[in-house]
């Protein structure tokens, strides 16, 4: 539809009643009768409604709908002093660049209040200069890419799985949350049920089980050689893992799975060898229990 220019608009909102009210005059002209009906009715008809100073309830309701609408529309804001601990103290990243963590405020709030559903992202310098200079016009629905998460284990903040590239350099730089392991360790967590865990008595290789028994509980770089060999040669392909009270559990959502068994190279022989030593794992533990519990039960 052509949109009338609101310079004229003025001129037929004159015109149209105009005609109207000629077209009437020569029927109540002939026809007496009709006169005082439409006089009442054009009367009430061409009431103006009140000007925006007054306070009607029609405008009132107005307005407020559109101060409701001006403050629901998404922003972002800086990342809270408990996000920013976890990067500085947590993972020891002094040169990570904080300045371009932005969270998602999805109600228009101006400072951030700490949720665990929050949204944390990471964006380039130039989005962070567009989302300074924006108006609250323009709604951004999504920027960046996710980079912090909540960690109930640990009731802080953790690395998620799809930030690893933007957080790996500092983090085999600076942190000591950095574990590599051989790709037989990561199989045997990937069969390890619905959690992908593994228990720390059962890592074979006792300098890697001790290396896990000295990281504190929360999340770390789980560095995974494409081969058994752990050097500082070997070829590894990164992922995040959680060191919990007494195993370790791969943090990998589900979809990603499938590409982390290509880029490693996995093949069906081994994800059924490492389901084999599961089993046998879970049939000694059960007996393990049975016999403790018989012990008790004969004293």
């Amino acid at each position: 539809y052509r949109v009338i220019p609101s310079s004229y608009s003025h001129y037929i909102c004159i015109l149209i009643p105009a005609f109207i009210l000629l077209f009437v005059y020569f029927l109540c002209y002939y026809h007496y009768s009709f006169s005082l009906f439409f006089f009442v009715f054009f009367f009430f008809l061409m009431i103006r409604r009140p000007p925006r100073s007054t306070l009607s309830s029609s405008s009132a309701a107005s307005d407020v709908y559109k101060r409701q609408v001006s403050t629901q529309s998404t922003g972002y804001v800086s990342p809270s002093p408990e996000m920013l601990e976890c990067i500085h103290k947590f993972y020891k990243l002094p040169e990570f660049p904080i300045e371009n963590l932005v969270v998602r405020a999805p109600n228009g709030e101006r400072e951030l209040r700490v949720d665990p559903t929050a949204n944390v992202s990471i964006v380039s310098s130039e989005v962070l200069r567009i989302l300074k200079t924006k108006s609250d016009k323009v709604c951004i629905v999504s920027v960046g890419l996710r980079a912090l998460a909540y960690e109930n284990l640990t009731n802080g903040w953790r690395i998620v799985y799809e930030a690893i590239p933007a957080f790996e350099r500092h983090l085999i730089k600076c942190s000591d949350r950095v574990v590599t392991i051989p790709k037989s360790v990561l199989v045997d967590m990937l069969v390890g049920g619905k959690l992908k865990q593994m228990l720390l008595p059962n890592i074979s290789d006792p300098a890697i089980r001790t290396k896990f028994e000295d990281l504190e509980m929360g999340a770390m770089l789980l560095r995974v050689s494409t081969t058994e060999s752990i050097d500082k040669d070997a070829i590894t392909v990164s992922a995040m893992g959680l060191r919990a009270r007494s195993r370790i559990q791969l943090l990998v959502d589900h979809e990603e799975i499938v590409g982390l068994k290509h880029r490693l190279g996995v093949t069906e022989e081994e994800v059924a060898s490492a389901e084999i030593r599961y089993k046998a794992l879970l049939e000694s533990d059960k007996a393990s229990r049975e016999a403790a519990e018989a012990e008790v039960a004969n004293n």
